[in-house]
């Protein structure tokens, strides 16, 4: 579960990446009001395979309809 938290109405677009910064996935994106949210992200690309077993990185950027930028980050657990 992908938990975060905007202080305004916000375009967000949540990447994960593994420990060498490369892009692995990106995660449900679109305009998300302001409060505290969660996202259920079942581990898997793109392309829908299943990712390895590891630690890899949640960043969540998110530009406001003001065009203030937000940008979150925290540290994921893939267990399988």
């Amino acid at each position: 579960m992908l938990r975060f938290e905007l202080p305004e109405t916000a375009r967000v677009g949540p990447r994960v990446h593994d420990v060498a910064g490369r892009e692995m996935a990106r995660v449900v994106s679109g305009e998300w009001a302001a409060g505290k949210h969660s996202i259920r992200w079942c581990a898997r690309d793109a392309e829908g395979r299943a990712l390895e077993p590891g630690v890899c990185f949640c960043r969540l950027r998110a530009t406001s309809l003001t065009g203030r930028t937000f940008e979150q980050g925290c540290p994921l657990t893939i267990l399988r």
